[in-house]
């Protein structure tokens, strides 16, 4: 991680868990889709699920890291 700016989430997953990826990383999938549309795509809704929990579960396994006594 740089410490020049804020991390962000796939920087955080690189750090905690090397070798996993979110999708979308490579600039294809639905990071760059139209995010304004009436109805998300499938993909969207799948990319937007994932985000969440991977969020979710990083923030867990910091306060671990951070607090052993932290049960996640």
């Amino acid at each position: 991680m740089s410490p020049s700016k804020a991390p962000n989430l796939d920087s955080i997953i690189d750090e905690l868990w090397p070798g996993i990826e979110l999708e979308g990383k490579d600039g294809s999938g639905p990071r760059i889709s139209n995010w304004g549309a009436d109805k998300l795509m499938g993909t969207q809704v799948k990319y937007v699920c994932v985000y969440g929990y991977s969020t979710s579960v990083s923030y867990n396994r910091i306060m671990q890291i951070t607090d052993p006594k932290v049960q996640g």
